[in-house]
């Protein structure tokens, strides 16, 4: 009757090994599959920054030699080009510089990371958006002046356009790159979470 207790007891004793390995090897696998999740959503930030740098500096080229056909006033290039450039550095200096993951990292690191360019995103919308605003009420004024608009309807009808090319590419910034980037660093944030809770 002991000997049969005892049998039954290690019996049960290696299943619970068997268990135990197999649990460890699943959170293992779980693990590692989040590390690579977070890798590709952090890759996918990578590239969405790249393009919104390609986009700055395209419109740094482009909205200058437009600017420059319209004969606006030399300020204005100036501001515009200051402008644009200061888009461009932080598209690289937000997007790119600051996004990048390594499946070594530290985990508290990469989270770290990620609330703070969700942040400096946030910030640079609120104080971009303001900014283009002005910008485009002072674009209206300079190419109204360039071209020699002494009617109102005119230069009203010019304003009305700006405004509705203001909005159209403010509702493409949002939802093509900024919401996108954020839902994306919403993502990491929840798997590193989950890797958390598995640890």
């Amino acid at each position: 009757m002991e000997q049969e207790r005892n049998a039954d007891y290690e019996e049960l004793k290696r299943q619970l090994n068997v268990l135990r390995d197999r649990i460890e090897k699943n959170a293992d696998i779980s693990d590692r599959m989040i590390r690579k999740a977070i890798g590709r959503n952090m890759d996918h930030l990578y590239r969405m920054g790249i393009i919104a740098l390609i986009v700055c500096i395209a419109a740094l080229i482009f909205v200058e030699l437009i600017l420059i056909g319209m004969g606006v006033s030399r300020l204005f290039l100036v501001v515009t080009f200051i402008f644009l450039s200061v888009n461009a550095y932080f598209a690289f200096k937000l997007r790119i510089r600051k996004i990048s993951f390594s499946p070594e990292s530290s985990l508290m690191e990469t989270a770290k990371r990620v609330v703070k360019y969700k942040k400096d995103n946030e910030l640079s919308l609120m104080i971009g958006l303001p900014l283009a605003f002005v910008w485009c009420i002072w674009c209206v004024r300079e190419i109204g002046i360039a071209s020699g608009m002494d009617d109102i309807k005119q230069f009203a009808l010019l304003a009305c356009s700006a405004l509705v090319g203001f909005l159209i590419g403010g509702f493409i910034g949002y939802f093509s790159m900024f919401r996108p980037a954020m839902r994306e660093a919403d993502a990491i944030l929840d798997q590193i979470d989950e890797l958390h809770e598995t640890e």
